[in-house]
């Protein structure tokens, strides 16, 4: 009994590890212009809520410095969005977008929503801890948009060692039953 306990108590901890998200962390928002290397303006916001938001005035500090029209970051566990007024477009330049950086998660990809015309998953990437897309030349002055990219997550090597660890223990936690039946049986 004791084993089965072990088990499902460590596949729970090893589930819940494994779904844990954003949410507890902090995650850099970039704006990168002109090109992918530069970031025009920053902002570190720490992800305390489900979904956590961060308004931006037109031309106000750090990542917000780069909008030319009032816009809303809204980051939830599993995902970043970005809406912004009608009323502008992205300058062309060889990259013009945001980018979400969290070195608490590994990302192993990444789907994209949007209502933004020309904007594709081609404009869209991803590393083990970032996110972005380039918006260079779209236009939105008649209408406002939005962007969101949902990252699918990769557990971390210690919740794989737990999920085995749950395994093995409801595994033995089996053999251990079948042989107290078998010796029943006798």
């Amino acid at each position: 009994m004791k084993s089965l306990l072990i088990g499902a108590a460590a596949l729970a901890l090893a589930s819940s590890a494994a779904n844990a998200g954003i949410v507890g962390t902090t995650v850099t928002l970039n704006y990168l212009f002109p090109d992918f290397g530069t970031v025009f303006g920053s902002t570190d916001v720490t992800v305390a809520t489900n979904p956590t938001m961060l308004a931006c005035s037109r031309g106000g500090p750090g990542v917000c410095s780069a909008f030319a029209e009032n816009a809303l970051f809204t980051i939830t566990d599993n995902s970043f969005t970005v809406s912004e007024d009608a009323g502008s477009s992205y300058t062309a330049a060889a990259f013009n977008g945001i980018e979400y950086v969290d070195s608490g998660v590994h990302i192993s990809g990444v789907t994209l929503t949007t209502n933004l015309p020309g904007l594709t998953s081609a404009d869209v990437g991803f590393s083990p801890n970032a996110v972005w897309y380039n918006a260079q030349g779209l236009d939105f002055t008649n209408a406002s948009y939005f962007v969101t990219l949902t990252i699918t997550t990769v557990p971390e090597l210690s919740t794989w060692a737990m999920l085995a660890l749950g395994f093995a223990g409801l595994g033995f936690a089996g053999y251990r039953t079948s042989r107290r039946s078998a010796s029943v049986a006798s």
